[in-house]
């Protein structure tokens, strides 16, 4: 979300924007991230793995499509469709981490996780500045590209790596498939 702090300026010459929809640039991933953190329940009816696997396949589709809009309307759409995967994201991250984390570990987990997110935001930032220098819109679209990447490399480990929350499968009566997923995580976290 850091680099396009810095958007609406980069392209306010651009595309000639006037001042509302400069702001409305500025805003419409926070109208997306509210109403993702509102979706973001759904992971209790449909369980953290799909939810997890929606919201950063929203991210990355919203990201790469935003890298070739040509005018402000289409951009914003995709821009609302990241801020909907990082609204459903924060929740369904955070509720998956803490229910795999053991508990003596989570609160440091929780630190670490919004320290590195932090870190992120400030290397995206600087990267957009290194990319746009004096805020030159002629290379922003690849510093929207770029921003795809970490969304990209979780999707696709999604696919792989993660597991079902065993508090969802409990939820859904796979007491099997729950015990599966807790041996694992216990095993993974001696």
């Amino acid at each position: 979300m850091t680099i396009f702090a810095i958007m609406p300026l980069v392209l306010e010459d651009e595309w000639s924007l006037s001042g509302v929809e400069v702001g409305v640039m500025g805003g419409i991933i926070f109208l997306g991230f509210f109403v993702g953190t509102i979706l973001g329940s759904l992971g209790d009816v449909y369980g953290r793995k799909k939810m997890f696997r929606i919201a950063v396949f929203l991210i990355t589709f919203g990201g790469i499509l935003s890298a070739f809009m040509p005018e402000i309307w289409s951009y914003l759409i995709c821009r609302l469709v990241c801020g909907l995967g990082i609204g459903i994201f924060e929740i369904i991250g955070s509720a998956y981490a803490t229910e795999v984390t053991p508990a003596g570990a989570r609160g440091w987990y929780f630190v670490l996780l919004n320290f590195f997110y932090f870190l992120g935001a400030f290397f995206v930032l600087g990267m957009g500045f290194w990319l746009i220098p004096d805020l030159d819109p002629t290379n922003w679209r690849y510093a929207v590209g770029i921003c795809v990447v970490p969304s990209l490399i979780s999707f696709i480990l999604s696919l792989f790596l993660l597991d079902e929350s065993p508090r969802y499968l409990i939820s859904i009566k796979d007491y099997p498939g729950a015990v599966a997923v807790a041996n694992k995580i216990a095993t993974t976290n001696k």
